[in-house]
């Protein structure tokens, strides 16, 4: 599943860095993983406005264009950061979201488990009056 991670239109200016981090907690009766970031949606981002993606400080994407939708699904590492740059004018924009990709394992349902505890315990008797 992919899912919006809402900013609320944080502000980027020039020098300034906005960190995107995902850790994943507080799973109950199974596994999530978190895949990596998938898409950002930037507010007044203009052709004047220039940015800078990077993680461990070296840049994987610069963003130099005056689209509001900027897909970076497998580009994007678990944690990484946006730097706003100089360009024409002066870099001011503002991340409304970021969306992000998910994978849940599976949890057996109780009454499937149940069920196959039954079968093995029948299967455990039976062998039992065989030998008898």
């Amino acid at each position: 599943n992919t899912s919006g991670l809402g900013v609320g239109n944080t502000r980027v200016n020039k020098d300034e860095t906005l960190l995107f981090a995902m850790a994943v907690s507080n799973v109950v009766g199974g596994t999530v993983t978190f895949d990596g970031f998938a898409e950002l949606d930037l507010n007044f981002f203009t052709g004047s406005d220039k940015a800078d993606l990077s993680e461990d400080g070296s840049t994987f994407l610069t963003l130099s264009s005056t689209s509001d939708v900027v897909d970076i699904a497998g580009t994007a590492p678990a944690t990484f950061l946006i730097k706003g740059l100089s360009g024409t004018g002066t870099t001011s924009f503002s991340v409304d979201s970021v969306k992000g990709s998910f994978t849940a394992a599976p949890v057996p349902e109780p009454g499937s488990l149940a069920l196959l505890a039954v079968g093995l315990a029948a299967c455990a008797v039976v062998r039992r009056l065989r030998r008898r």
